[in-house]
């Protein structure tokens, strides 16, 4: 049955219809699982009151001691001296201890921690006072490496982009003749390195059954607004062909189990990951848990949970290990994760696969494209937002021109609805009657709109998830364009282009109210939405401002 109002033009129950729709979304987004893999949401942890802790306490690598650092460590009686591995790539420093040989330090050149007022250091992977990074436990008899002393064959490693790779090998003798070899492999055009893990066969210490190897130090938030990066972070695996993403683990139930084949596991934060991919091993269960903790940013503590994310490598007892593993410890880039090839570019939340995903892609391929011509990324939203409507024009023109027939065809709908007043099933035949006489199609006023649908909300994804967009400056004072605008200027601007929008399309005297209460709307909207979008919306209206004036300039010259 057709409206009862079908006088109306159509751009009033267009704009309704996509305010209710973008309601929907920014209300299924803010509170729902975002596409890309399943997961259980644990709610942010809430401000308290400040307390007397460091929020990072390593050590810069630059302050790294040179010589041995002398650590008490009992083994076998014997007071070892733990010695330190300096590694420089051109897009991380790292630091190497031979206790255990672990990972102690990790942090990114190109990242730097972004607080309220400015950008901070460099970027850490690994939190504070973290005992074990990139631990192997075995069954049987426990064979603690993280405890031991090992011996490095080097003492630093620096890398240049051109360079193909280095190693250290750590190793570690038992019984006189068994060595046990941990070997770190580095690259120098990668946020990744290789771990190979090797043990000899008829190990004099029983290892059966299974030993598990995981990342066990979790990760920390590295944005100004903490309550969203903390509910981001999460303890992260592949299993068959799905993406598991634990964000809550009762006391009950830790640890947290998942059978099957695990083809890689680690932990993220909103835009880092550490994720570890077995090369030679196969395993077959998936071992989450986590620990709490606190941190200290702008006077203001926050409760963290720190995963540790583990898979199980099934062991045959007697037989020789020699397993290797990727460690990808970078950012959430899909560019440069989807080089991979395992799947963990499904963590970059970019919206429904089939739907939305590929739409979201393409954007963010455009703006890398137009970002290397022109270096802001402000000044590309304006330029896609531009090219977007360019290539939506002629949908436009054909908006407009259904619209003004609707409005041409108003009288006659008028008398129909007059003359069938109690009669609505006639009604709705003589008015499709009329319309196909005509030879309007009403959907068509819809095309525009419904064409843009998949792109905005792309858009939407990018500009939320996407680290290509984290820290990006514009003007004055909008220094990220993925958090909302912090003064609510650019929504304010918004609202006023929309109203001006609207002034030009609303002939209606009967919907002059609504000239006022959308633009409100929009403007409510927008307001806690990323300034990036806001930005794209405005220039978008604008846009739309300048094309009417120019269809109805051509119209009233064509007569």
């Amino acid at each position: 049955m057709l409206d009862q109002n079908e006088n109306r033009p159509f751009d009033f129950r267009l704009l309704l219809a996509f305010a209710l729709m973008f309601a929907i979304v920014m209300i299924y987004w803010q509170y729902v699982q975002p596409p890309g893999g399943k997961k259980t949401e644990e709610p942010p942890p809430v401000t308290g009151q400040p307390v007397d802790t460091a929020t990072r306490a390593p050590r810069p690598l630059e302050e790294a001691q040179s010589e041995a650092e002398l650590l008490a460590v009992e083994d076998s009686g014997i007071a070892l001296a733990i010695d330190t591995i300096l590694v420089e790539t051109p897009l991380f420093t790292a630091r190497l201890s031979t206790l255990g040989a672990d990972l102690i330090e990790y942090r990114l050149k190109e990242y730097h921690y972004i607080t309220q007022n400015s950008v901070d250091e460099r970027v850490s992977l690994i939190p504070p006072q973290s005992e074990s990074v990139l631990r192997f436990e075995f069954w049987g008899e426990p064979l603690k490496l993280w405890q031991h002393a090992f011996v490095a064959d080097t003492r630093r490693i620096s890398l240049t982009d051109v360079e193909d790779s280095s190693t250290v090998t750590f190793s570690r003798v038992y019984a006189d003749e068994y060595v046990i070899e941990k070997t770190y492999i580095f690259y120098g055009d990668r946020y990744s390195f290789d771990v190979v893990l090797s043990i000899p066969a008829n190990f004099p210490i029983l290892l059966e059954r299974e030993y598990t190897f995981g990342w066990d130090a979790g990760i920390e938030p590295t944005e100004s607004d903490k309550k969203e990066d903390i509910g981001n972070i999460a303890a992260v695996a592949m299993l068959g062909q799905d993406i598991e993403e634990v964000k809550k683990i009762g006391d009950a139930d830790r640890p947290k189990r998942f059978g099957g084949r695990v083809h890689w596991a680690g932990v993220r934060s909103k835009y880092f990951l550490n994720i570890i991919i077995p090369r030679t091993a196969q395993p077959q269960e998936f071992i989450a848990d986590r620990r709490f903790g606190m941190i200290t940013d702008e006077s203001e503590q926050y409760r963290i949970p720190y995963f540790s994310s583990r898979f199980a490598v099934p062991l045959s007892p007697g037989k020789a290990i020699n397993h290797r593993f990727t460690v990808y410890m970078g950012p959430l880039d899909y560019f440069i994760v989807k080089d991979y090839a395992v799947g963990f570019e499904g963590l970059l939340h970019l919206g429904w696969k089939f739907l939305i995903r590929p739409f979201a892609i393409f954007v963010l391929w455009s703006f890398q494209k137009l970002y290397g011509i022109i270096p802001n990324y402000g000044l590309v939203i304006i330029l896609f937002g531009f090219l977007i409507k360019t290539i939506f024009h002629p949908l436009t023109k054909k908006s407009m021109a259904s619209m003004q027939r609707m409005k041409d065809l108003s009288p006659k709908l008028q008398k129909l609805r007059e003359r069938f007043k109690n009669d609505s099933q006639r009604l709705n035949k003589e008015t499709m009657k009329l319309y196909k006489d005509a030879g309007f199609n009403p959907i068509s006023g819809c095309l525009p709109l419904l064409a843009q649908m998949p792109v905005f909300f792309a858009l939407y994804q990018v500009l939320r998830s996407s680290i290509q967009l984290r820290g990006a400056e514009f003007v004055a004072h909008i220094g990220d364009l993925s958090q909302k605008d912090s003064l609510y200027i650019l929504p304010i601007i918004m609202t006023l282009s929309f109203f001006w929008q609207q002034k030009m399309t609303s002939t209606d005297p009967k919907q002059k109210a609504l000239v006022y209460i959308m633009p409100l709307v929009f403007g409510f909207l927008f307001a806690q939405s990323p300034a990036g979008l806001t930005l794209y919306w405005t220039i978008y209206n604008v846009f739309s401002v300048v094309e009417q004036y120019m269809i109805k300039a051509k119209k009233k010259k064509e007569g």
